[in-house]
């Protein structure tokens, strides 16, 4: 898995790229996740283009950063190409908790789409505190 960051600012998306098959135990593409997550990042972009086959327990690595993520404000898209690759995560009832998207690009958009909404959220916070 390979980390590519064009930001070292925490509210820029992060994208995480499998360059094989997330079938993980406690292999790299879970430690990545791991670290992305220990490092205070909040959105992220699960590349998974290149894969062909996730894994049970990748399913559950994925969930795992997906409800991590969105404690922090943020969430995890992922980018499927393979529609067989998307059906191993409908089949696990993610299908409807995670977004899936075409290319990178497009996951990192959806992110901007919703800047503001965790401020505002703490605006309003602050006004029913006063």
């Amino acid at each position: 898995m390979r980390d590519r960051n064009a930001s070292s600012d925490v509210d820029d998306p992060t994208v995480v790229t499998a360059e094989n098959d997330l079938v993980i135990e406690s292999g790299e593409p879970a430690r990545q996740l791991r670290d992305v997550l220990c490092a205070g990042r909040r959105r992220i972009v699960l590349d998974l283009r290149q894969a062909m086959y996730v894994s049970g327990v990748g399913l559950g690595v994925v969930a795992d950063a997906a409800r991590q993520a969105r404690q922090r404000g943020g969430d995890v898209k992922l980018v499927v190409r393979r529609p067989e690759v998307r059906r191993v995560f409908e089949m696990g009832d993610l299908g409807s908790l995670l977004e899936f998207y075409d290319d990178v690009e497009s996951a990192c958009e959806a992110f901007s789409d919703c800047i503001g909404e965790v401020e505002r959220a703490l605006l309003w916070q602050q006004f029913d505190d006063a």
